[in-house]
């Protein structure tokens, strides 16, 4: 539950984790997806080393006023149908990976 706490202001934090309540694991790829497009401006051109200080300070990009805009991005995220099938399926071998050890 720690995944993006470090991305976001705790309002936004919050905001994922009732998502994630609500409607599962997929939130987690979408939320993922909307910070990879609401920063595309700042990583389209860069290399890799241009890029990954991005993504780690997303916080200084995406604030607490852009809560609704980001919203918004995560609801447009759309996934293929063999996705909903494929992600619970990983998401339980993890699991059982997870008691195996």
């Amino acid at each position: 539950m720690t995944l993006f706490t470090r991305a976001f202001d705790l309002k936004l934090v919050t905001r994922v984790w009732d998502f994630y309540f609500l409607d599962g694991i997929f939130v987690l790829f979408k939320t993922a997806i909307a910070i990879l497009y609401m920063l595309e401006e700042q990583m389209i051109d860069g290399e890799m080393d241009e890029i990954l200080p991005v993504l780690q300070h997303v916080s200084e990009y995406i604030k607490e006023d852009d809560e609704d805009e980001f919203v918004r991005t995560m609801n447009q995220v759309s996934f293929p149908n063999w996705v909903f099938q494929e992600i619970p399926l990983l998401e339980s071998e993890f699991f059982k990976q997870d008691l195996i050890d």
